[in-house]
Formats: structure tokens, C-alpha cells, sequence
């Protein structure tokens, strides 16, 4: 946005074998913000509420064990979730250390 700048992260955290929290940071140092603040936090919560809806309908799909299609850049976030998921559950099964699977990446991709 010009000389301001607009951040956002969106964390996925375990809580329990059948729930995941989602946590949603924005931050920006545009003075609108400010303003704007309350309607984004509530544009935010329908979007977040969406995207946990649309999740919880493809784990109901994937207990029948599809193959998924992936975006390259824009869902290595979710393979890498995959990833720990089955890599955690199988060092927990096996009794062994946990070996991360991700591999570092620098990813570009706009939304």
C-alpha cells in the first residue's frame, strides 16, 4: 500500500486429536486501520468461520482416503501441516523422536 505496509499471519495450532485452533493476526500501520478496525475484525471472524466450515467438510471427505489436488505455492502450507500431522502421529506409534518433515522454502504467491 504504498510507503504502508499490511501484515497478516494465520496460525493453525492442534488442540486435540479433532480440533484445531485458528489464529488470525493482521496489523498494518495505515492510519485507516484504525478506523476500519472493527469491521475487518468482523469480516475476519465470517471468513475465518468459512474457512473453518470448508476444512471440517474436507476431513469428513478424507476419511475415505482421496487423493488431494494442490496449488503449488499457496497450499504448501497445508502439505506441510499434513506432513507434521502424519510425521507426529507416526513418531508417537513407532516410539521414536520426532524428524520434522518440512524442508525450508521461500514461497511467492499473492491472494
Amino acid at each position: 500500500m504504498g510507503q504502508r505496509q499490511v501484515l497478516s499471519l494465520t496460525c493453525l495450532t492442534p488442540v486435540s486429536e479433532t480440533a484445531t485452533r485458528i489464529t488470525q493476526i493482521l496489523w498494518s500501520d495505515h492510519p485507516i486501520f484504525s478506523l476500519i478496525g472493527p469491521f475487518i475484525r468482523l469480516a475476519a471472524r465470517r471468513f475465518l468461520k468459512q474457512d473453518g466450515d470448508m476444512v471440517n467438510l474436507q476431513n469428513q471427505g478424507l476419511k475415505y482416503d482421496p487423493g488431494l489436488i494442490w496449488v503449488d505455492d499457496a497450499d504448501r502450507q497445508a502439505r506441510w501441516y499434513q506432513a507434521l500431522k502424519r510425521e507426529w502421529a507416526a513418531s508417537a506409534r513407532e516410539g521414536r523422536p520426532f524428524v520434522n518433515p518440512v524442508t525450508p522454502a521461500t514461497l511467492r504467491w499473492t491472494s
